[in-house]
């Protein structure tokens, strides 16, 4: 075997797994990582404004929220959940296929997280001003995800990666003041 277990797909469409003390430890790692990830951009977005570089900062995009009814709470609530889903697979399942072609190829988690990491960042922060910053900023969240990978699972990280982007989402709506 070359991955453990706990990194297989069919780990994770089996109900048997849902009710077992490895999910529910995948799980609780994936939501602590999403904390300290969200922590981390905090950081990042203090140490950008210092710096006097102007960055874009995530806003709510309202046509796409409006076009629910903006007095039902259920149907933001399901936006919120299905843009989640959406935007979780579509931001790690290439971090994710890159690191294990990687690892495939060279046997060393080390060098696939690493080189994974790496790319993606550069990739992730052409849009950013400081492109030196986002690009570290980027790096260190790959190098973070690839130990989250290999050592809780996939799961985790599409938990974490869920959690962060609901979670950045519900801080916005905090703001709205409405």
């Amino acid at each position: 075997k070359i991955f453990p277990s706990h990194l297989s797909f069919n780990n994770i469409l089996n109900p048997n797994c849902y009710s077992s003390k490895l999910f529910f430890n995948n799980y609780c790692a994936g939501v602590v990582f999403s904390l300290c990830i969200l922590a981390f951009t905090g950081i990042y977005y203090t140490l950008v404004n210092i710096s006097g570089f102007y960055i874009a900062y995530p806003q709510l995009d309202l046509n796409q929220m409006l076009t629910y009814n903006p007095f039902d709470l259920d149907l933001i609530v399901v936006y919120l959940i299905t843009s989640g889903i959406f935007s979780s697979f579509s931001s790690i399942l290439p971090f994710v296929l890159l690191i294990l072609l990687f690892y495939l190829l060279t046997s060393s988690k080390v060098i696939s997280i690493f080189t994974a990491s790496t790319l993606f960042s550069i990739k992730g922060a052409l849009d950013t001003d400081p492109m030196f910053l986002g690009s570290i900023y980027l790096f260190i969240v790959g190098i973070a995800s690839g130990y989250m990978l290999f050592r809780y699972g996939i799961l985790s990280l599409f938990v974490s990666a869920f959690s962060v982007l609901v979670l950045s989402d519900i801080f916005l709506y905090f703001y709205t003041s409405q």
